[in-house]
């Protein structure tokens, strides 16, 4: 009987011990976990903005990439536009004025 009674004792221990250790796991994890959903409460109002306007935002930058290739394009005299190839006439020079063109 006294080495069951010592058995027992020493199982009755473990387990202590055992719960112990698990209600300090469990503390961190409800730590971790807490601090997880604080982070997600911080982060949500910019997540949820992104989500909301990530379209809106595509097409803005779309049209801001076609805008910069269409002014680099027209900086390195590549219009768009239909170009027209003129020939220069040295004899319409001298009517030229500053503000236009003179008679």
């Amino acid at each position: 009987m006294k080495k069951k009674v010592e058995t027992l004792t020493d199982i009755i221990a473990k387990r202590r011990e055992d719960k112990k250790d698990e209600t300090q796991d469990m503390e961190k994890n409800n730590d971790d976990r807490d601090a997880e959903i604080k982070y997600k409460n911080k982060i949500t109002p910019d997540c949820d903005w992104i989500l909301k306007n990530f379209d809106g935002r595509a097409a803005a930058r779309a049209a801001e990439a076609d805008g910069l290739t269409t002014a680099k394009e027209f900086l390195a005299g590549k219009t768009s536009l239909v170009q027209q190839k003129v020939k220069f006439d040295d004899n319409t020079l001298s009517g030229l004025g500053f503000l236009g063109i003179s008679k």
